[in-house]
């Protein structure tokens, strides 16, 4: 499941958690799209501490026929915190980073939420 969530006129969470479905990435990219149709520039905070699996092969094909709208919303992210307690997606945020230039990323244990909430919204 994918809840999103504004948490400033400017930001917004994803908390993902359980499992994630084929309609969880539809809505996913329905919300990108209407976000780079805006064309304001905005925050992102993911808390992927409650991810449990990998999702569907169908949902994972969708995301990578979607992957330029996904690209060109991301673009318009400055900055983008990403919790979780996992070492691999910790380490995969990570790279992801690395491929981004000109978006701040940065990465937070889960309990260490409260900061990186602050680091989004630009208060830490």
């Amino acid at each position: 499941m994918i809840d999103i969530e504004r948490i400033a006129p400017d930001a917004h969470q994803f908390l993902v958690y359980g499992e994630i479905s084929r309609d969880d990435i539809a809505a996913f990219i329905a919300f990108a799209k209407a976000q780079v149709e805006t064309g304001e520039r905005s925050h992102a905070l993911f808390d992927l501490t409650s991810l449990a699996g990998t999702p569907p092969l169908s949902a994972i094909t969708l995301e990578l026929a979607n992957m330029g709208t996904l690209m060109k919303w991301v673009y318009r992210l400055d900055r983008i915190a990403v919790i979780s307690d996992e070492a691999w997606l910790r380490a995969a945020s990570r790279i992801e980073s690395a491929l981004l230039p000109g978006v701040s990323y940065a990465v937070y244990d889960a309990d260490a939420a409260d900061k990186a909430r602050a680091w989004v919204l630009g208060k830490g």
